[in-house]
């Protein structure tokens, strides 16, 4: 092959960047800029023309990118700055093919994503938010954002950005049609009028007054910007970049250029009136002004008076997101948009409109886009270039394309949109011609073919409407005698209301590059089909062929995201995929068929094995073990016994743990099973994709001991100023063993196995309380505890978080507020009545005790209190020094009691290492106000000074240094035959150190 050694010369006018672009290409071995093979039966072409062909296509990417950097550049060295869109690496999918958790989590990582490349640059500590005026985006992996030459500069380095492109700002693209596209006299088509269905006008706004527009707009938003250096301001209420109030939506005035326009659009959409009507009369709309006002040179130089207005691209892109945001408020059946510019000879699929218009898509939204109105027989203007958009063209009434009308291969349709006659505001009407007004004809046929099948999908409504529409040939020069579809609305409407086959389904993913040799299969669902035929090639040939019911791809009602995963790993390199719908009326048409390229990378995992549970087993909460599946980050566990369905629940390897892919995997999920037979199943999954079930496993339940309930939590709980607290929780049935875990701002403090019957509670009932010598640090902290017997695990309790505070210097409860969160209740029942009383029936046969969460050493304490009973000698007490578990008796394991009865005797008894000393025995004190009365108890101890007082009298005093500190608290006794019994406490008072 002949190399033409005159052009060589020229390719060195690139000097040194020519030489570095070579450098680059051979070190990547031309991965970013690959050439196709030659066609069937062609000649190879001689490496030297393929290097430099090569070589031109690296060239003119990196010229136009730097070429448009470099605009963007020059743009705000002028202005001071300059309106970019930051195109972010952000993987993402179309919403409708994810979980609710999945769309979640995509949506905070494009947030983190827009947080880090916002926090990188230098400029945000310095300047104001008006200034910056950032747009963020929720599905759009992209922000706006007004940046300086600097903050460009930075972008175009930052690690996470894509791309950073100018925010451009478009112009608006600029009763006799109805009956053109079929309809009929009462302005129906077939007597579908779009009902229930509702339209979103993305302009100028809409009069939404207007007689032809009454009643009809259910929504609006306004989205619009201010750009000081560039003189343009915002037609927002109040002059705000975003509003969705009453009202936001209206029109912009009609003294500026431009405005009044989508009032017009929406009239053609779905305008109903006496005389004439709009396209779908009894559709509903959704209007959001997404225009600027503009001034000076930007509108004289673009043929239009001052002021006037312009629809920055990153405003739009806020429109459609408003859209999307209310998919599940009204049933919108498609989102208008007649306003673009540019010249784009093939699909502009880079373009940052991209990812919104997939997932309006996805969720059977059609964006429906005017083609443009330059006059252009093969370019389009953006945003209709995007290839998931549905572009439309203009014609004539007489069926001739509009001289004004762009026009390429990849246009979808035509309309009407010469001469078309619609409201206006100033309740009125008036007569424009553009292809505005060819889009909003098929916006409304879109709401009136979504009434005829709800549950159809933009390409099956497409697929309708080119397939029904009028060929009309474009005879104008440059247009090559290209065939296009005039909308023709009625046979539309027959068609997909035959019932017939089912619709031609929308493919959602696998697409570009992916990472896994098992991806999952998604689709739109196609219109009455019950089953479908999924086709997949790789480089080696067929690989999938099979028949999948629309049960078993999850899209059984027709609507959702159907998704498949064959068991088939594809070779690297290059594949394609195709599905079809069937049913019963015969085969649907094929989809249109989605590439895409399986990398090198990470693979899915292998087969688990599994280990046990296997055989009969007597507990009925088993750990489940497996070996790992090589490459496995995760696994899901499946179980089910003779009720159904009991475990279907994800664990990481890590959780497992088995996150080196070596060793047992375990889990012991807390699921009681029945007693009876079973099965289990486990499979592994990483980002390559999921990999095969294990074989499963039976096993048998038999009627043996089962593992304990649930522990409740007690206390701590709240703040507490004792670092040393006693944890308490009520017993869980069939428990012989806790295991406590506590950790606080520090770390893990405590992980530590008690037995039921160190923590009081061996018969599986009342409290379990345990004080573990451990000081925990100042601040937040929290618990857990699960129970443990020879049948395996119980589950971990919910968790209680406390606070850990400094001791205040004592306190004063009066219990008027109805609250006694300060108190920790060891045994029996307490709480607070009428707002006025700390009140318990005590416990039979043992002690109720609650006690202040602090602990105190010197201290001068007093309580009031009263017991209502017909037992006349037991004890009604103040405890200080307090400590350790709650033995069965109810007491802690150590502190003092001062006591009194009702028959007017008192007592002080101290209690170390479980075992009760009587200091002062019971004797008689005129100081006791008897019966029901109420008496104010009194206790000073300072070191080993021990003052004991009824009513302000002191009835005792002496020395005792068994106990230094602990917690101060009331507690009641009660004979196992006494009934009716109530103690209440009216206040409690302490003050620390007092003088001795």
């Amino acid at each position: 092959m002949h190399v033409d050694n005159h052009t060589r010369p020229q390719r060195m006018r690139h000097g040194v960047l020519a030489a570095a672009a070579v450098l680059s290409l051979l070190s990547m071995s031309f991965a970013g800029h690959a050439v196709d093979g030659p066609p069937d039966q062609g000649d190879v072409p001689e490496p030297f023309e393929w290097f430099e062909e090569s070589l031109d296509g690296a060239f003119a990417e990196d010229f136009d990118a730097a070429q448009r950097h470099q605009a963007l550049l020059d743009q705000a060295h002028e202005h001071g700055r300059a309106p970019v869109i930051v195109r972010l690496k952000v993987e993402t999918r179309p919403e409708g093919a994810l979980e609710a958790a999945e769309v979640s989590a995509q949506r905070e990582r494009l947030a983190s994503a827009q947080d880090r490349v916002l926090g990188r640059l230098s400029s945000m500590a310095f300047s104001e938010p008006e200034e910056v005026a950032v747009k963020r985006f929720e599905v759009t992996p992209a922000f706006a954002m007004a940046a300086t030459a600097q903050d460009i500069a930075e972008l175009l380095e930052d690690p996470e950005v894509l791309d950073v492109v100018e925010d451009r700002a478009y112009p608006p693209a600029l009763a006799d049609s109805v009956p053109l596209i079929g309809g009929e006299a009462d302005d129906s088509f077939r007597g579908r009028t779009g009902s229930g269905w509702t339209i979103a006008i993305l302009d100028t706004g809409v009069m939404k007054n207007h007689p032809f527009l009454s009643g009809k707009v259910v929504s609006e938003a306004c989205y619009s910007s201010n750009v000081a250096a560039q003189g343009v301001t915002s037609l927002c209420p109040g002059g705000a970049t975003s509003s969705t109030a009453p009202d936001s939506g209206l029109d912009c005035p009609t003294t500026v250029a431009g405005c009044g326009h989508g009032t017009h659009v929406a009239g053609i959409a779905a305008g109903k009136g006496t005389a004439f009507s709009g396209v779908a009369s009894d559709a509903n709309l959704i209007a959001i002004q997404v225009f600027s006002q503009f001034s000076g040179s930007a509108c004289i130089n673009s043929g239009y008076t001052s002021p006037c207005v312009f629809a920055f691209t990153s405003d739009i892109i806020l429109g459609l997101e408003r859209v999307y945001a209310l998919r599940n408020t009204y049933q919108i059946a498609s989102a208008n948009m007649t306003l673009g510019g540019g010249q784009y000879t093939a699909p502009c699929d880079a373009e940052p409109y991209k990812p919104i218009i997939d997932n309006l898509r996805n969720a059977r939204i059609a964006t429906v886009v005017a083609s443009g109105n330059n006059g252009f027989t093969g370019a389009l203007s953006a945003p209709a270039c995007v290839s998931t958009a549905v572009s439309v063209g203009s014609t004539t009434k007489t069926d001739v394309v509009s001289s004004f009308s762009n026009s390429a291969s990849f246009l979808d349709l035509l309309a009407p949109g010469s001469s078309i006659n619609s409201s206006v505001p100033g309740d009125t009407y008036s007569v424009f011609s553009g292809t505005s007004m060819a889009a909003p004809h098929v916006a409304g046929a879109w709401a009136v073919l979504r009434e005829v099948n709800p549950d159809a999908g933009v390409a099956e409504i497409l697929d309708s409407l080119e397939t029904t529409g009028k060929s009309i040939t474009d005879s104008r020069s440059g247009a090559g005698n290209r065939v296009k579809p005039r909308i023709q609305l009625a046979d539309a409407v027959d068609q997909l209301d035959e019932g017939g086959v089912p619709g031609k389904p929308t493919q959602v993913s696998p697409t570009g590059t992916i990472t896994t040799n098992r991806p999952a299969y998604m689709w739109n669902p196609a219109s009455g089909a019950t089953h479908y035929y999924l086709y997949v090639q790789d480089a080696t040939g067929v690989r999938i062929n099979q028949w999948f019911s629309a049960s078993a791809a999850g899209c059984a009602n027709g609507t959702g995201t159907c998704s498949v995963t064959p068991a088939v790993s594809l070779a690297t390199g290059n594949a394609s995929w195709w599905v079809l719908g069937w049913n019963t009326a015969g085969f649907g048409p094929w989809s249109d068929g989605m590439a895409f390229t399986v990398s090198s990378g990470q693979v899915a995992p292998d087969k688990p094995v599994q280990v046990s549970p296997t055989g009969t087993i007597t507990t009925n909460r088993p750990a489940y073990m497996w070996n790992p599946a090589s490459g496995a980050a995760h696994y899901y566990l499946y179980v089910q016994d003779a009720t159904g369905v009991r475990i279907n629940q994800w664990f990481s390897a890590s959780a497992a743990g088995c996150a080196n892919g070596t060793g047992t995997c375990s889990v012991t999920p807390p699921v009681s099973l029945a007693t009876g037979n079973a099965s289990w199943w486990v499979l592994g999954w990483n980002t390559a994709g999921f990999g095969p079930w294990s074989d499963g496993m039976a096993f048998t339940v038999s009627s043996g001991q089962v593992a304990p309930d649930k522990p409740v939590q007690v206390s701590p709980t709240g703040t507490i100023t004792s670092n040393q607290p006693a944890y308490m929780w009520n017993a869980a049935s069939g428990a012989t063993h806790y295991y406590l875990y506590v950790q606080d701002a520090t770390g893990v403090r405590i992980n530590q196995w008690f037995s039921a019957s160190a923590a009081g509670c061996a018969n599986g009932t009342g409290t379990c309380s345990v004080a573990p010598a451990v000081s925990l640090a100042t601040g937040n902290a929290s618990w857990w505890v699960l129970g443990w017997n020879t049948a395996g695990f119980g589950p971990w309790s919910d968790g209680m978080a406390f606070v850990v505070s400094a001791a205040t210097g004592g306190f004063d409860e009066q219990f008027n507020d109805g609250n006694a969160s300060n108190w920790t209740q060891h045994s029996g029942t307490w709480a607070v009545v009428d707002n006025e009383y700390y009140y318990t029936t005590g416990v039979s046969n043992q002690w109720a005790v609650s006690t202040y969460n602090a602990e105190y050493d010197d201290l001068d304490y007093s309580a009031r209190v009263r017991r209502f009973s017909a037992d006349n000698e037991s004890s009604n007490s103040l405890i200080i020094r307090a400590s350790g578990a709650t033995l069965s008796d109810g007491l802690p394991a150590e502190g003092y009691l001062f006591s009194y009865t009702r028959s007017g005797n008192f007592s002080v008894r101290k209690r170390v290492d479980g075992q009760v000393t009587i200091v002062v025995p019971l004797q008689a004190s005129t100081a006791i106000d008897t019966g029901e009365a109420f008496n104010t108890l009194r206790v000073v101890a300072i070191g080993d000074q021990l003052a004991f007082y009824i009513n302000g009298t002191k009835v005792w005093e002496g020395s005792d240094n068994s106990l230094t500190s602990g917690r101060v608290g009331v507690g009641v006794s009660r004979n196992p035959e006494s009934t009716g019994d109530e103690f209440f406490v009216d206040w409690a008072t302490l003050s620390e150190n007092p003088a001795g």
